[in-house]
């Protein structure tokens, strides 16, 4: 469990350590985060991603490998257990019911990506600088390729195409819209500097501009989602207002300098719209069927391509066919199981970790940023998985869940009890403190392992954390108000 640490506080016990300059490992650890978002947009060309068994892998996935040895297997605590385990078991059910249905490489692999990315990410910053850094370079790089597709483009509204070498139209709004979604959270967030709001800002509006240019709907449903998900959870009416006015200058910009040829044309249902519009109707219900059949273990996700061709053929074509719905594809490929596992993760990712809970009743004001951003992502996740099935496996969601499940354990390791106890009164917060530290102490090691915890949270130790009492029950008993030291029995 992350263990709260001190900041710097303001009179009224409010968090103030948003702004904390970056130093020493910090620095190595956001230049990585800044460096591994980059990567993020090599993956939209063949030539930087390397053949493996038939899989092409992401360039990001180097990087990772280098943050993940910085950060220190320690670290990896740090993500609450009711999440780590929500994690772990869904991607222990894929693997399983995959395993159990024929070969499943591609599957394992896909799996450890989701686990490795996800997990890594939500560990390894410390600050809140760090997050933004890495936030920062996967808003750019999706940038940079959207504006390199845009200028290709010329007079052709239904040219751009940004991952047009790995995917289509529909991939590259798997990649975007997290990207959209984190810029959007950071550049209406009060710690986020000028420079990088700016920046932010920029990425976002190129962005939203090359998902409506790409004729893509799913990626409209997803750019609507943010837009609503950003304003309904805005606390403020300027938050509000900056989603009313970005809206309406990327409408400018795009009726000004593209045109909105391209969306009228995709929002009238011609015959060919239709009779998508049902396939992917026929493909949902017949993978839901064949999880209904199949209840125990599915038929293997990497079978389910295969049993929809066969189930539902266009125009005599049995060829294999995506579910094009991650909800039926997780219920036909793994039954009963992985769809728990599934649902399982999304309430664990919504939900306030237990533990946090017990540390401190109210959030403090980074967490609730945090906290709102990942729930916003797993919004999007949902809505936007009911039109693909590879999202769960796609780096922009993983990112995107990695970067706000860090700002969620930054700002928690950041509440103060001073700000704990502003919010929910002295004698609530005393009786939380006293319940964390009866728990700590149970699970506190002793003897020499005791000294090596000691001495690992001293100034000159390993992490450079403020260091523990080692007098625990001293540390009770003056949370709990009682006497410094128990009095002794008389004889």
């Amino acid at each position: 469990m992350p263990t709260p640490r001190a900041t710097t506080t303001s009179a009224d016990g409010s968090v103030d350590g948003t702004h904390d300059e970056l130093g020493g490992r910090e620095v190595w650890r956001g230049a990585l985060l800044l460096v591994l978002g980059l990567a993020l947009g090599l993956s939209s060309s063949k030539e930087f991603r390397l053949e493996v068994n038939g899989m092409l892998v992401h360039p990001y996935l180097f990087v990772l490998v280098v943050l993940a040895a910085v950060t220190g297997p320690a670290a990896y605590g740090r993500l609450p257990a009711s999440q780590r385990n929500a994690l772990l078991g869904f991607a222990g059910a894929f693997v399983g019911v995959s395993l159990l249905n024929g070969d499943a490489l591609p599957e394992v692999a896909k799996a450890g990506t989701f686990l490795a990315t996800i997990w890594t990410l939500a560990v390894a910053a410390r600050r809140l600088p760090e997050v933004r850094l890495g936030a920062l370079g996967m808003c750019v790089s999706i940038a940079l390729v959207s504006t390199q597709a845009l200028g290709q483009s010329g007079t052709d509204p239904y040219a751009p195409v940004p991952f047009g070498e790995v995917g289509n139209r529909n991939a590259f709004s798997l990649y975007a819209l997290p990207a959209i979604l984190t810029g959007v959270v950071f550049t209406m967030h009060r710690a986020t500097p000028k420079w990088q709001r700016l920046a932010f800002l920029g990425c976002v509006g190129i962005t939203t501009l090359a998902i409506f240019l790409t004729a893509n709907r799913s990626g409209w449903v997803g750019a609507l989602t943010i837009a609503v998900l950003v304003a309904a959870r805005g606390r403020s009416l300027r938050d509000v207002f900056i989603v009313v006015v970005m809206g309406f200058s990327i409408f400018y910009l795009l009726s000004t300098f593209f045109g909105t040829q391209v969306i009228d044309e995709r929002l009238d249902r011609d015959q060919k719209t239709k009779q998508s519009d049902t396939a992917r109707s026929d493909l949902f219900w017949t993978s839901v069927n064949i999880g209904l059949a199949n209840p125990l273990t599915g038929i293997g996700p990497q079978l389910v391509d295969d049993e929809l061709g066969k189930r539902v053929p266009l125009g005599g074509n049995t060829e294999p066919r995506e579910a094009h719905n991650l909800q039926g594809y997780l219920i036909a490929g793994g039954g009963l199981p992985l769809t728990v596992a599934f649902v399982w993760l999304l309430v664990a990712l919504w939900r306030r970790p237990k533990e946090w809970s017990r540390a401190y009743p109210r959030p403090g004001p980074l967490e609730v940023d945090g906290r709102s951003f990942l729930q916003m992502m797993v919004a999007l996740f949902f809505i936007r998985g009911l039109f693909s099935q590879e999202i769960w496996s796609i780096p922009g969601f993983l990112l995107g869940f990695g970067f706000a499940l860090a700002m969620s354990i930054v700002g928690f390791e950041t509440t103060t009890p001073a700000a704990n106890e502003a919010s929910v009164g002295p004698r609530t917060a005393r009786r939380s403190s006293a319940r964390s530290l009866i728990a700590s102490s149970s699970e506190r090691p002793s003897g020499a392992a005791a000294d090596a915890t000691d001495l690992a949270a001293t100034p000159g130790g390993r992490d450079g954390r403020r260091p523990n009492l080692i007098d625990r029950e001293f540390q009770r008993r003056q949370v709990l108000g009682l006497s410094a030291r128990p009095q002794s029995r008389r004889r």
